[in-house]
């Protein structure tokens, strides 16, 4: 290795739980800035830093992934109401 060459970035420790976390948070953003139709995967993947393949791996698509960010918006509101 020359003394200008920087050592090569350590490899990024796989976290699946972490990954499936950043996914819909960068959806959410994603479709709240752009709707559905201007939200595209690979912002959606490079947003949370991820492989645009893993959206398809964890939501099976862009619509399961807009399905999830849905359904945990709602979960949410509904934990706000009064019972």
């Amino acid at each position: 290795m020359s003394p200008d060459a920087s050592p090569a970035p350590a490899p990024r420790r796989r976290d699946a739980v972490a990954t499936r976390a950043a996914i819909p948070k960068a959806a959410r953003t994603a479709f709240t800035e752009h709707g559905y139709d201007g939200a595209g995967v690979w912002e959606i993947a490079r947003a949370a830093e991820v492989d645009a393949r893993l959206i398809g791996r964890y939501f099976g698509s862009k619509e399961g992934l807009f399905a999830e960010v849905v359904d945990i918006a709602f979960e949410k509101s509904m934990m706000m109401t009064p019972s």
